[in-house]
């Protein structure tokens, strides 16, 4: 089973795809739409080594290198264009889109489908978020679940204003006046994209927000395996907010990934908003709503 975590930056995207992929015994694949171009910039796996010095990644990318007869898939030139491909999905309606959709929808069901392999799993968790992804899924040959992770927009440009570090020419990004706008226009055209597409899409859907996911983390989590359908445990639930997280080789996204040990999984409530900021709040509307199918 392939489950797709759809969202905004800075929505709790990367802990939920830790935690699920643990509780579920599943590959956390992290952004598979930048592993490509992690690779090229000599990005780290989630284990601490270099993605080009990780048995594990380097395993599935000969095999699938071999299962699809693309001799250049380990040089640039093949990376290059995965990157490409990858990116231009976040144009939902672009030409280079429409063309590569199919292929590249084999290129991600065959990792998939040796990532589940050799780890002996029974389904594997993407975090690419982006709306542009979803069309992928259903050109893919796998049962699949879309669970969008919807935080507030104003805690999001808020989180997003203060900037983070990363990793070099990858995540780092650094705020400017400008940023609070950007991050609300991106809020809105991620998230809507997501729910319209998902709902073109005969793909099973489910929409929470991170606000309620953290107000009971533990129940939360439980509900969203249960939905997804697939056996489950609870075991490194330390308590109701405490999870223990195990090492994972999760190849591309947000430095935190790469965080092992007991988590606590705080909640985020919304605090008040004036002006623009109020009125995307509004605009938001059902979006911060629990939907599923």
């Amino acid at each position: 089973m392939y489950i797709y975590i759809a969202g905004y930056a800075r929505s709790g995207t990367t802990l939920t795809s830790a935690i699920l992929s643990s509780m579920l015994d599943a590959v956390d694949l992290g952004e598979t739409n930048n592993l490509w171009r992690a690779l090229l910039l000599d990005g780290d796996c989630g284990c601490g080594r270099p993605l080009k010095q990780c048995p594990v990644w380097m395993g599935r990318l000969h095999d699938l290198g071999a299962k699809l007869s693309l001799e250049a898939l380990g040089g640039v030139g093949g990376l290059h264009v995965l990157s490409m491909n990858a990116t231009a999905f976040r144009r939902m309606a672009s030409p280079a889109s429409m063309r590569a959709r199919s292929s590249y929808a084999e290129v991600v069901e065959a990792l998939a489908r040796i990532a589940i392999s050799d780890s002996q799993a029974k389904a594997i968790v993407d975090e690419s978020k982006t709306p542009g992804m979803l069309p992928v899924l259903a050109r893919m040959r796998m049962a699949s679940r879309v669970f969008h992770l919807v935080r507030d927009p104003v805690a999001v440009a808020a989180s997003e204003s203060r900037g983070y570090a990363g990793e070099p020419g990858m995540y780092a990004y650094v705020p400017s006046e400008r940023s609070r706008l950007r991050s609300h226009l991106g809020w809105h055209v991620n998230n809507r994209g997501v729910q319209l597409i998902a709902e073109r899409l005969s793909v099973p859907y489910q929409r929470m927000s991170w606000e309620s996911v953290t107000r009971q983390p533990r129940e939360s989590f439980v509900r969203i395996c249960e939905w997804i359908g697939l056996p489950y445990s609870t075991v490194r639930w330390m308590d109701e907010r405490v999870y223990d997280l195990p090492p994972a080789h999760n190849p591309a996204g947000n430095p935190n990934r790469m965080r092992v040990g007991p988590v606590t999984v705080k909640h985020q409530d919304v605090g008040r908003a004036s002006g623009l900021e109020a009125v995307s709040r509004v605009a938001a509307g059902s979006l911060r709503r629990e939907s599923h199918d």
